[in-house]
């Protein structure tokens, strides 16, 4: 009871002095002492009115206030509904992939990878969409695909990888794109263990055909290994990699085969 007469206080004096922003944050340092996510979210929004809206000095911290709480609110209401139906047994997900952990308190990123996880196909105008909290909490188009990339790969979601990765080019004509880079794109689905195909898909997107190289040599993809080295018109480098295959594997007959081909100039 002392300690909080003694917070009281100082927050009253910090009013009266105009020491504004110093008591507002004490406040929300309050605010988020309640352990019970209703709670805080309560106590959250009562701050946000009392303490920082009233003050355009604070807009700044306003702002910031503002998306914890949204960002709460939304966590409150998809724990609600997530819970009820993993109780209920109404999405086979669920029993699939448990749940490790309650939503509220969790950073935004970790939020949109758990709604890439069970929410992926909502509206776009729910709550639970990862297409809206990119949009609501203005996250980067990199930090929206590389989380998105990683929870559909979880689930082996193949199709919905590419999706993501399809966009339009110039003229209207769709094309793969990825701004955080195919190498990135590459690593993350080789961590989630891609199937090879899946790999080779968008490592032929990777313009730096040495780079290209280095990668699908490190997966073991060999038949974009094969694709560069024919690209490159690299003789040499191509019955050298045939050397490093099983003999009569796939990969390997497909290099003798090549080699064959009067129709390729080689510059070596």
């Amino acid at each position: 009871m002392e300690l909080l007469n003694d917070k009281y206080v100082f927050f009253v004096t910090h009013r009266i002095i105009g020491r504004v922003e110093e008591a507002s944050m004490l406040k929300y340092k309050q605010a988020l002492g309640h352990k019970e996510p209703h709670d805080r979210l309560r106590n959250l929004q009562t701050c946000l009115r009392g303490q920082f809206k009233e003050h355009w000095g604070l807009s700044e911290p306003t702002e910031y206030v503002e998306d914890h709480c949204s960002l709460l609110e939304r966590q409150v209401a998809i724990e609600s509904g997530d819970s009820r139906m993993e109780k209920e047994a109404r999405m086979g997900i669920f029993k699939q992939y448990p749940r490790t952990a309650a939503l509220p308190f969790l950073p935004v990123i970790t939020t949109l990878f758990y709604c890439c996880i069970y929410h992926y196909d909502n509206a776009e105008n729910s709550i639970a969409s990862p297409f809206s909290i990119k949009r609501d909490f203005k996250l980067s188009e990199n930090q929206f695909l590389y989380t998105a990339i990683t929870a559909r790969s979880k689930l082996q979601k193949w199709n919905d990888i590419e999706t993501l990765l399809t966009g339009k080019g110039w003229f209207g004509k769709m094309k793969m794109k990825a701004s955080i880079g195919f190498d990135k794109v590459v690593d993350i689905l080789n961590k989630m263990n891609a199937p090879t195909e899946v790999l080779d898909r968008y490592l032929k997107h990777i313009d730096d055909t040495d780079v290209r190289l280095s990668i699908a040599s490190k997966m073991n993809c060999h038949n974009t290994v094969i694709d560069t080295l024919v690209q490159l018109k690299d003789r040499q480098q191509l019955n050298k990699y045939s050397n490093k295959l099983q003999y009569s594997s796939a990969e390997s007959i497909r290099i003798q085969t090549i080699l064959k081909n009067t129709n390729i100039k080689w510059k070596n």
